[in-house]
């Protein structure tokens, strides 16, 4: 399904479900700039070399400098909702696999800093892997895990030190120049082009499939300048790749597209998109909420129609994320029912906290675990969602929250898609 087209190469019951907020719900935070690769890592290496289990050795880096709302695992890999489901809950915090509101970078492309950084460890001793991260300066380190456990399959971490070990070690030149080279060849260009994007700093091991040449043939490191994963991209997208010595030398460059979202047949005129098909599996079941409201838990599938059914929910469509989607409830004679925002804005302990606007019905999209990502409509809004890029994924749940007074007999919700790119549709009974 992934369309990467190089166009130019140059040399080289009632249940309660406890909720727990990824980052702060509304506009992702900004600062200027944030640290360079050598600086987050060594706001962190400390603490990781201290932690049991070592010696630690890196075998990936990823810097994250997005201009506007950014979903990384938009465009994953293989698995990629089995990677959420277990990567999030190893991992609870702002990772690349469960961040709903990753820092704004409002800082010069060519500065090689980033607001978010993430860092992948590993241990020939223990076998074992541990994660770290600086989020605009404040440093992470989490728990190790064993090679064997799912996040460490199915991200493909559990494979990936023994190739990418000797890419990133010893490390190369610090992002600056090599940030700056990039810059120059070909990523100023691009910014002025196509706005907003997300510049990506890559060393070793990537888990985005739409990353090409990441490191290989003598390469320390690839610069990408893209917008697939941006709110508001979606379709074909144009993306270019530096690939740098680890001097910092430009080694080659590719220009081409991205599909952001599915493609059945790239070649044709006009492009044959797939439409995303929300499967509900059941019409949900009760579940306890605030007082006054009434809660049905909604599990569902993200397919591509014809090419799976809600019988395989290790299938995933990738690339579904919350801004393209809009919901609507309607009566048994298809009138729109009135949405309002919940209470449950901030940080709750659990759905025992989220009430329903009396005025309206609104939803909350929690993860297979039952961790809190968005909710719908966002405040002052009827039709937009309180962060605009949270991922949709199998595995994941709405819950329905509406007036206890409200009778709910014959009414349905609607999933629709915001745009003509892409299509979406999904109806369940509630």
């Amino acid at each position: 399904m992934l369309a990467f087209i190089v166009a130019a190469s140059s040399v080289g019951g009632v249940v309660c479900v406890g909720l727990l907020h990824k980052s702060p719900a509304g506009v992702p935070p900004k600062f200027d700039d944030g640290p360079t690769f050598h600086q987050a890592l060594r706001a962190v290496n400390a603490t990781v070399q201290r932690t049991s289990g070592g010696p630690w050795v890196l075998f990936s880096a990823i810097g994250l400098a997005a201009q506007a709302g950014y979903a990384p695992m938009a465009i994953g890999e293989f698995n990629n909702n089995l990677t959420l489901k277990y990567c999030s809950a190893q991992f609870d915090g702002l990772t690349i696999w469960n961040g709903t509101s990753f820092p704004t970078f409002d800082g010069n492309i060519a500065s090689g800093t980033a607001p978010f950084w993430q860092f992948a460890f590993a241990s020939s001793s223990t076998s074992e892997i541990t994660v770290a991260t600086d989020v605009s300066g404040l440093p992470k380190v989490y728990p190790p895990i064993s090679n064997s456990t799912e996040c460490a399959i199915y991200s493909g971490m559990a494979r990936a030190p023994s190739i990418y070990e000797s890419w990133v070690n010893p490390l190369p030149i610090d992002t600056p120049l090599q940030a700056a080279n990039a810059s120059v060849d070909i990523g100023a260009a691009y910014a002025r082009a196509n706005s907003p994007i997300v510049e990506m700093f890559n060393f070793g091991w990537i888990p985005f499939s739409d990353v090409t040449n990441h490191g290989g043939n003598g390469v320390g490191l690839v610069v990408t300048f893209s917008r697939c994963g941006i709110v508001g991209a979606a379709g074909f997208q144009p993306k270019v790749i530096v690939g740098e010595l680890s001097s910092g030398q430009v080694a080659n460059t590719f220009i081409g597209a991205l599909s952001c979202t599915a493609v059945g047949n790239a070649t044709s005129n006009p492009i044959q998109y797939v439409p995303y098909d929300i499967q509900f599996p059941t019409g949900g079941f009760p579940i306890g909420v605030g007082s006054g409201t009434a809660g049905l838990d909604l599990a569902f599938q993200v397919e591509f129609p014809g090419t799976a059914s809600n019988s395989t929910p290790d299938f995933d469509a990738w690339g579904l994320v919350s801004w393209m989607t809009n919901i609507s409830l309607l009566t048994s004679g298809g009138n729109p029912l009135p949405s309002a925002s919940p209470t449950c804005m901030t940080w709750v302990p659990g759905l025992t906290g989220c009430a329903a606007n009396p005025s309206g019905w609104s939803a909350i999209l929690v993860t297979a675990n039952g961790d809190w990502m968005d909710e719908f409509p966002a405040p002052g809004s009827a039709h937009q969602w309180g962060i605009s890029n949270a991922l949709l994924v199998s595995g994941e749940r709405l819950v329905l929250l509406t007036p206890s007074s409200w009778s709910l007999t014959g009414d349905t919700m609607n999933v629709g898609g915001t745009q003509l790119i892409p299509y979406v549709s999904g109806t369940v009974p509630v």
